[in-house]
């Protein structure tokens, strides 16, 4: 099932915010100046600047371009809020402590924090909107397997069959009689390839010896695996917490790698793999070279993994020489 590009799992999403926020606080200043100056405007270039990447740093902090989905709204404009205040307040400390806030409008600055906090906030809430009806028309949408019985399992199915506004659609649901059966039609699905985002197995706690069986039948499954037994202190388990519209679940096997940890880490992937091929090159080298010289055909040979989403990865490794082969065999 290909990946959408405004899921949690593209970076679009991510780029798009960063440009977005930047653009907002250089915009918001050019605006605060003309309407403070008029045509005379002076164009603090420096405090546009550093405040551009104090708000985008103190977003990285707060949580802002962590996915919104099945988050309410108002959690995620508090964070937005948040973000936005600390990188005027910082900014305003650091002209202080510099000695350099004579040089700058005090009425610019305070047009520019409060334009700026709100066109932060009302592009969100557009933003928000915009996605929430993309999502009724059954766009950017995660398609969820569902294992359940009890009221929140009843609830649940209830709650996301009427509306797909948090962009979550219930594709296959097994009703929990017992766990043979269960178990039974869980295989008899994934048997069908059918894919599926995530998984949601909405059981109560008297019910969790169901817990260690999934968990092995989906052990070649990338998706999302996620606990939703309906108790609101879950933060007291080892597990993370996740709100998904009105309901708790607990995220029993869920990638951390979303929007600004997966940027940091495939940044710091390129960069050591870089550096770790150029100091073993020589080593590669001549290994191509002893594969090469000891038997026909290619150096490498091609292998397929599982990766991210889903999606199948090419892997090269060297060649095993039949000369190799066969003294390993006579070692064995």
């Amino acid at each position: 099932m290909p990946t959408s590009l405004l899921s949690g799992r593209s970076r679009l999403p991510l780029f798009s915010l960063v440009i977005m926020d930047i653009a907002i606080a250089i915009g918001c200043a050019e605006l605060s100046e003309y309407i403070r100056f008029g045509n005379h405007a002076t164009h603090y270039v420096n405090a546009m600047a550093i405040q551009a990447l104090l708000v985008v740093v103190f977003s990285f902090l707060c949580d802002v371009y962590s996915p919104w989905r099945g988050r309410k709204l108002i959690e995620r404009l508090s964070r937005v809020f948040a973000a936005w205040l600390l990188s005027f307040m910082t900014l305003f400390a650091i002209l202080v402590l510099t000695k350099t806030s004579a040089q700058y409008s005090r009425i610019w600055l305070l047009i520019w924090g409060v334009g700026g906090i709100f066109m932060a906030l009302l592009t969100r809430f557009v933003l928000y909107r915009i996605l929430m009806s993309i999502r009724r028309r059954g766009r950017n949408t995660r398609h969820v397997l569902v294992i359940g019985e009890g009221r929140n399992f009843e609830a649940m199915r209830a709650y996301f069959s009427k509306d797909n506004s948090l962009g979550f659609r219930l594709q296959h649901v097994i009703e929990h009689h017992n766990n043979e059966q269960a178990l039974a039609e869980l295989q008899e699905y994934l048997a069908e390839n059918k894919g599926f985002d995530e998984c949601w197995l909405c059981i109560p706690f008297n019910k969790n010896s169901l817990l260690q069986p999934v968990l092995f039948t989906l052990r070649h499954s990338t998706a999302n695996i996620r606990y939703m037994p309906g108790l609101q202190d879950l933060p007291l388990l080892n597990h993370n917490i996740t709100k998904v519209g009105d309901f708790v679940t607990l995220d029993i096997s869920c990638s951390p790698m979303d929007n600004s940890n997966a940027f940091i880490k495939r940044m710091s992937d390129i960069l050591f793999a870089s550096l770790i091929l150029l100091l073993i090159s020589p080593v590669m080298i001549g290994v191509a070279i002893a594969v090469k010289l000891s038997s026909p055909g290619p150096v490498f040979f091609r292998q397929y993994r599982h990766g991210a989403s889903g999606k199948q990865v090419k892997v090269y490794k060297f060649r095993v020489t039949a000369h190799l082969r066969t003294s390993s065999k006579i070692t064995t």
